[in-house]
C-alpha cells in the first residue's frame, strides 16, 4: 500500500469539473479517469463488504444469531482476510504497472488494475450474498 501511495502521489494535476474519459488525449487525463473509476470501485466495494458484515451478524429479536457465521471470531478473520487481500491487490497491481510500457502510464495502470480487482472483489461478495440467503 505503501509503494502505490507513493507512486499514485506523485504530481497529482488538477482535477477538471467535467472529464470526458471516453476521449483520453495524455496521460494526466488517463490518471484523472483511472483515479475515478477507482474511487467509484472502491465505493461500491465498502457498500457490499459492510453488507457482508451485516449479514453475518444478523441477530433474531431474541438475540441468537441467525446469520450464516454465529462466532464473532469468524468475522473478525474475514475482516483480516479482507485487509490481506487489498494488500495483495495493491501489490499485484504494483507490478502489474511496472510492466505497462512507458514510466507515465504506470500511475493509470495501477489505478485501474485496482478498479478492475475491486469490482471483481465486489462481484464476489454480491454472489456470496445471494448464496448465504438461498442456503436459509
Amino acid at each position: 500500500m505503501l509503494i502505490s501511495s507513493i507512486l499514485l502521489s506523485l504530481s497529482t494535476p488538477e482535477h477538471p469539473d467535467t472529464l470526458n474519459c471516453a476521449e483520453i488525449v495524455d496521460d494526466d487525463l488517463a490518471t484523472m479517469c483511472a483515479r475515478d473509476r477507482l474511487t467509484e470501485s472502491s465505493a461500491a466495494l465498502k457498500s457490499e463488504y459492510v453488507k457482508m458484515l451485516e449479514l453475518m451478524n444478523r441477530i433474531d429479536e431474541d438475540g441468537q444469531p441467525v446469520g450464516f457465521v454465529s462466532d464473532i471470531t469468524a468475522t473478525e478473520e474475514f475482516g483480516r482476510a479482507h485487509g490481506n487481500w487489498l494488500n495483495y491487490r495493491d501489490f499485484h497491481c504494483y507490478f502489474e504497472g511496472r510492466l505497462s510500457k512507458g514510466a507515465l502510464r504506470i500511475p493509470s495502470t495501477i489505478l485501474l488494475c485496482r478498479a478492475r480487482m475491486n469490482w471483481e472483489k465486489t462481484d464476489q461478495f454480491r454472489d456470496y450474498q445471494i448464496m448465504a440467503r438461498d442456503h436459509k
